[in-house]
């Protein structure tokens, strides 16, 4: 049923009024188009958002929007360091769909910033219950630059994986932060204290901005990734895990523990330039598997 409301009734009765009268009173036939422009003339309503604890900068906000009928288009929200609200551009007319989407993540420092909502659609009345919400609290995994055979640079098992992710002369290292190496053995598995990854939390490139994935309650991740650790191909890393599986398990080669550099024995590597959990962190046999003698690098997760 077609809803016409009391604006537009009134518009609707004096236009039919006034179009009476341009055939009864001379003059009047020049002016039609003023009374169709009224009779279209709708309300429109704005978009606002509560943005908290923004304490970095250059964050950038994409604001989707379609209108009845029309094609989708963008407008870019910048909201200012410290700001606490920010209101879109252009107001839009009832049935407006709209959809936010973060381009850019806050520096100096580094946040990371998400919407307690991100899609709405106008209905007669402004929004205005859309919150940003921002926490300095990232978590990395990146790949080394670095590589070693399957006893971790000599050192072997957690404490040379660790010395690997924690050594600020690697080239991928970002600069800051503390790391554990993504390795399965003994004492480091999903249910150990020991374990890098946590429960239920997002996971970004280097840069704290590209989203790698999320953990899930038992801190594996199981769904496929929306961007890969790393897009250089051929970058793998020893990890002994078989993702593949739900949960994640431990492979069946492990370099002895990440202890031997022997041609005799496997390990299980991932490769990060890839999506799907198994391809990325590790499965069990060929093509996920290399003799401990070789040259690979490790993966590294943010404490």
């Amino acid at each position: 049923m077609l809803k016409i409301s009391n604006y537009q009734i009134f518009y609707v009765f004096n236009f039919f009024l006034l179009s009476g009268m341009l055939h009864c009173q001379p003059g009047l036939e020049k002016y039609p188009t003023e009374y169709a422009f009224l009779l279209l003339k709708e309300k429109s309503y704005n978009v606002s958002l509560k943005i908290i604890n923004l304490e970095g900068s250059d964050l950038s906000i994409q604001l989707n929007y379609q209108t009845p009928n029309e094609k989708e288009k963008t407008e870019e929200l910048l909201p200012l360091k410290k700001e606490t609200e920010i209101q879109s551009k252009f107001s839009y007319p009832s049935r407006t769909k709209i959809s936010l989407k973060i381009n850019k993540q806050p520096v100096n420092p580094i946040q990371v910033c998400t919407f307690n909502k991100s899609n709405v659609e106008i209905f007669e009345s402004n929004v205005g219950d859309i919150e940003v919400n921002c926490s300095n609290s990232i978590f990395r995994i990146w790949v080394t630059n670095s590589t070693t055979m399957g006893n971790l640079n000599g050192t072997g098992g957690t404490v040379g994986g660790d010395s690997m992710c924690n050594n600020l002369a690697d080239t991928n290292h970002p600069g800051s932060g503390t790391y554990k190496a993504l390795i399965w053995l003994p004492g480091r598995t999903s249910s150990d204290a020991d374990w890098p990854i946590i429960a239920n939390t997002n996971y970004y490139r280097s840069d704290g901005i590209t989203l790698i994935g999320n953990s899930n309650s038992v801190k594996t991740i199981t769904s496929a990734l929306p961007n890969s650790v790393n897009t250089s191909a051929g970058l793998n890393s020893w990890s002994g895990i078989m993702a593949n599986a739900i949960p994640w398990m431990a492979g069946t080669d492990n370099c002895s523990n990440w202890t031997s550099s022997l041609n005799t024995v496997d390990g299980i590597f991932g490769t990060a330039n890839l999506t799907t959990p198994g391809n990325v962190f590790g499965r069990n046999g060929v093509p996920n598997r290399s003799s401990c003698d070789q040259l690979l690098r490790l993966y590294c997760v943010e404490q």
